[in-house]
């Protein structure tokens, strides 16, 4: 199942359009088409199709000798890489010649049950392809026929995760139910992500603090706090919209003030207490390295408080919380 979603990720990181890259450019594959075969062909090509990839299809040979054929089918419509898709009973055997590295792969695929999946075997072969392809980031030359093209030379070079490691700015917003308005802040954030799982600590200070007026006085309330959690995240996907979204933990510390009107005492106190928390966001890709990102947390405290003016409750402040963000990730090499 690793290797399955590894193909996935792979694939959907190949995927990212190229601005500026003319369709005449595109590398071209050629597909070997088995009539008899209808399901994992169609995959297959649209997976590749996807990369932005020049896809040509023709049909096997009567006497079909592998690879010779497949080699001579990328080198008779110029392609740099051929695939031939060959089911046998339960079993898909993978083939692709690579002629940018001069070589030809086979991949024999057991499924675990007796229908075979073929949007695994469509991914399993771009897999092929992307290994294939990791020569062109050593520094001695392929030892293929055909040189890489500048495009394909691109798309190999993206294939490392360019999101391990991101930082976060972000204004903040929170409220809480019970009587006070919302408080604005700031936010920031530290990520670390070596797959589609990471974890990510975060913490901010509401520089605008929640308001509550009666005709006694006023009350204010200001939040800092520091979290944990862990999140999921696509690595990549075919459009520029990514979502997320976590699980943790949160340190509170609230300061409550209560300003009564002369002659009454005014009272303050701080509070600090701890939250589960569970967040959800969506970030857009302006740039492979800088992403504008919406989010919304729910905290559900251990303790709330109540807001005291003059001495009498008027309100109350932490039973839950929402803290929305709008900011900028930017994402390190």
């Amino acid at each position: 199942m690793r290797g399955v979603l590894c193909a996935s990720l792979l694939a959907l990181v190949l995927a990212q359009p190229r601005p500026g890259r003319a369709a005449d450019q595109a590398p071209r594959v050629v597909l070997i088409e088995d009539p008899a075969e209808t399901t994992i062909l169609p995959r297959l090509r649209a997976e590749l199709d996807g990369l932005g990839l020049d896809v040509r299809t023709i049909a096997k040979h009567e006497n079909e000798a592998l690879p010779r054929d497949l080699i001579a089918a990328a080198r008779a419509v110029g392609a740099v890489a051929a695939f031939r898709i060959v089911v046998e009973g339960d079993r898909a055997d993978v083939w692709i010649a690579d002629r940018v590295t001069g070589k030809v792969v086979l991949r024999e695929m057991l499924p675990r049950g007796a229908r075979i999946d073929g949007r695994v075997v469509a991914l399993r072969a771009v897999e092929l392809l992307r290994t294939s392809l990791m020569e062109l980031d050593e520094r001695r030359p392929p030892q293929g026929e055909v040189p890489a093209p500048p495009a394909l030379t691109q798309t190999s070079g993206l294939l490392p995760d360019l999101e391990r490691f991101s930082l976060t700015a972000e204004s903040s917003f929170l409220w809480s139910p019970g009587g006070c308005g919302p408080g604005v802040g700031v936010g920031a954030a530290v990520a670390w992500r070596p797959s589609w799982l990471g974890v990510r600590l975060s913490g901010g200070s509401v520089l605008a603090p929640a308001t509550l007026t009666r005709a006694v006085g006023t009350g204010e309330v200001t939040t800092r706090w520091l979290a944990l959690d862990a999140f999921v995240q696509p690595r990549r996907t075919r459009i520029a919209w990514r979502p997320r979204a976590g699980l943790g933990i949160a340190a509170l510390a609230t300061h409550l003030r209560g300003v009564a009107d002369p002659p009454r005492a005014s009272n303050q106190e701080t509070v600090y207490t701890l939250s589960p928390m569970a967040s959800v966001d969506l970030g857009w890709a302006a740039h492979r390295r800088v992403r504008l990102r919406l989010g919304l947390a729910y905290l559900r405290p251990l303790r709330s408080v109540d807001i005291l003016i003059a001495g009498a409750s008027v309100g109350s402040y932490g039973r839950d919380i929402f803290l929305a963000g709008l900011g900028v990730d930017v994402v390190l090499p």
